[in-house]
């Protein structure tokens, strides 16, 4: 095949797979900060008001730089770029997905669900891709991810890197994209987690961590930028106590967030045979509580622990959802709610589409709760925003109110899928019947990123191509070890 012909072919590969990188310079910039003035012109509109969302109609927005400057009633003077708005679209804030292996989705995607449901089947593939040789394979899965995260309405993504040499990558292609990424890196890496015995690791892990603050140092001193790193060994059994109180010493040290896995079955059950506690009490003795720290997958088993982490102001994020390929639902989020814990929405891995994931908490939830009109659109919609931000404590993100960063999304309701347009709640039209493909334009830092659903940079042809071979690879590598 000559080049042209490659090229060719390339191209159709990157059209159906959504694949495209950012090859302009504006959107490298650091900050990504907007120019000019831009004015929205929302039919409607969740804006931010008393503390929590409302439902507005016939607003405009003026933004001016990375910021929303002002929100009235009546088009401005100078309205500068006009971005209009019908009555079947919703102005939102954009999505932030607090739990995530972007990249990993698409070496998961339509293998999981085709037998691979064993307890430790979401694992496997994990841990081949963290073994990685080729930057060129993990830039391009890293890159992938991001993009169709972006294309679905997600405009801040905290994702759990499979280690170091992933999380560099992560923020690379981040900041080339212009997308609002935290990256917390596992450690030990995935590549050596459950290889090793615990006790002939903490050398290699505190090297890991001198490079994560690296990261750190780079990224989290620009206060402006779209890329941040945090702390987060990937459970607490995988390290040792004084590990744990070093990380926590260093989190207030660096104002850093710190994000674990903590709360599994398994893990209870290895923190009650190694030090006599259950893993929350465990957890606040060692000083790892607090508005920094974030829980994925639950907030303990017993109701009761349910208090202390709401009291120490973690958050918890939210993603049952991700856990149906192995058992059913396990909890509603409801407990958590009541007992007053900021929750936050993540993916997992299962899905970029976190809009798509709100339809099926929804329904879940329902069917939990046995409870069919009971609505839940108002909670999954702030977990996505207003609890994203809090958990990264950022009051300037998940809301549209004058000050707050320029992160919106426009979503088109009206979409054949959706059936006729009425005066109903549009949030029930979003969570209950749309999905990422409704989105047509994302906006981050006060740059258009997404317009008419299409990206606005360049498209890389070779780039879906590499995915393909890594995924095949990773998977063929897979049940080669699987069946030896």
């Amino acid at each position: 095949m000559n080049r042209r012909r490659f090229l060719q072919a390339a191209a159709a590969s990157a059209a159906s797979l959504s694949v495209v990188s950012c090859s302009t310079a504006s959107a490298g910039e650091e900050g990504g900060h907007g120019t000019g003035r831009i004015t929205v012109e929302a039919a409607n509109a969740l804006l931010f008001r008393g503390g929590k969302h409302e439902l507005a109609r016939n607003v405009y927005l003026t933004i001016e730089g990375n910021r929303i400057s002002d929100i009235t009633d009546t088009r401005p003077a100078e309205a500068g770029r006009i971005i209009r708005s019908s009555s079947q679209h919703l102005v939102m804030p954009g999505l932030i997905d607090a739990h995530s292996r972007a990249s990993s989705a698409a070496i998961i995607r339509g293998k999981v669900e085709k037998g691979w449901t064993d307890a430790s089947s979401i694992r496997l593939p994990f841990k081949y891709m963290a073994k990685l040789d080729s930057q060129e394979q993990i830039d391009a899965l890293n890159q992938w991810a991001l993009l169709e995260v972006l294309k679905s309405g997600t405009t801040t993504i905290l994702d759990n890197s499979l280690n170091v040499r992933h999380a560099r990558s992560l923020a690379v292609q981040a900041k080339k994209i212009g997308i609002r990424t935290y990256t917390v890196p596992f450690l030990p890496g995935m590549h050596r987690l459950n290889e090793i015995r615990l006790e002939d690791s903490i050398a290699e892990t505190e090297r890991e961590l001198e490079e994560v603050l690296d990261l750190v140092r780079t990224y989290n001193a620009n206060t402006d930028g779209l890329v941040r790193v945090g702390l987060g060994p990937e459970a607490v059994s995988n390290v040792t106590v004084p590990f744990l109180k070093h990380i926590a010493e260093l989190a207030r040290e660096r104002d850093c967030i710190v994000a674990m896995h903590p709360l599994s079955q398994s893990e209870e059950k290895r923190i009650l045979q190694l030090y006599g506690k259950r893993v929350v009490p465990f957890l606040e003795e060692l000083g790892l509580l607090g508005n920094r720290f974030i829980l994925f997958q639950g907030a303990g088993r017993e109701p009761r622990h349910f208090e202390t982490v709401a009291r120490s102001g973690s958050s918890v994020v939210y993603d049952e959802f991700s856990n149906l390929y192995r058992t059913p639902i396990r909890s509603s989020y409801l407990p958590l709610k009541e007992a007053g814990i900021n929750l936050a929405l993540g993916s997992n891995s299962s899905m970029l589409d976190l809009i798509e994931q709100m339809k099926w908490i929804s329904y879940l939830t329902q069917s939990h709760e046995q409870f069919l009109t009971f609505s839940v659109e108002e909670d999954l919609v702030a977990m996505a925003t207003i609890g994203g931000a809090k958990a990264l404590g950022r009051q300037d993100l998940g809301r549209l109110d004058k000050g707050a960063r320029a992160d919106l999304i426009i979503v088109n309701l009206g979409k054949r899928h959706n059936g006729l347009m009425s005066e109903e709640n549009p949030l029930r039209r979003l969570v209950c019947i749309s999905t990422g493909a409704n989105v047509e334009t994302v906006m981050i830092n006060g740059k258009v990123l997404i317009e008419d659903g299409q990206p606005q940079f360049s498209v890389e042809p070779e780039m879906p191509s590499i995915v393909r071979i890594a995924k095949a690879q990773i998977w063929k590598d897979l049940q080669k070890g699987r069946n030896s």
